[in-house]
């Protein structure tokens, strides 16, 4: 009889302990962005080449196409403590903002209508999406289709 329960317990031990090692196990594919051919290749044109380059940056294996001239005209902002125009696909123009503490609703909506009108008119084919940030709260998102 005692032999029969230190088996039981025995059993039960090393089937907990197997139940716990097999849901602490990873393969390691899951947290792999794709590589090589299985990466989906992304076609940019653009139409002022001379104000934006390539980075070696991306978004979801996209490449970013910053609009560096539009970029550092946004940073110049005394509101803006970072901040850049991009694109993201063939389709969007985005600029995206980081504004400063102690800067009011009604400036930050005035001047992401402000980058949103300027981004369109460079870019007149291009769908414009420009956001501002501050405090972690998202002050203004502004389209233009």
């Amino acid at each position: 009889m005692k032999l029969l329960r230190m088996a039981i317990i025995l059993a039960l031990a090393l089937t907990l302990m197997l139940a716990a090692a097999g849901c602490g196990f990873k393969t390691g594919k899951q947290d792999q962005e794709p590589t090589g051919t299985d990466a989906k290749e992304q076609v940019v044109q653009i139409q002022l080449g001379e104000q934006v380059s390539l980075e070696d940056t991306s978004i979801v294996g996209i490449p970013v196409v910053q609009d560096k001239k539009l970029t550092e005209t946004l940073v110049k902002e005394k509101e803006v403590a970072n901040g850049q125009v991009y694109f993201s696909g063939e389709d969007w123009a985005i600029g995206t903002m980081i504004i400063e503490e102690g800067v009011s609703g009604e400036q930050v909506k005035k001047l992401a209508e402000k980058y949103a009108n300027d981004i369109k008119k460079n870019y007149p084919d291009k769908k414009v999406n420009v956001q501002a940030v501050g405090n972690g709260v998202n002050l203004a998102n502004i389209i233009i289709e």
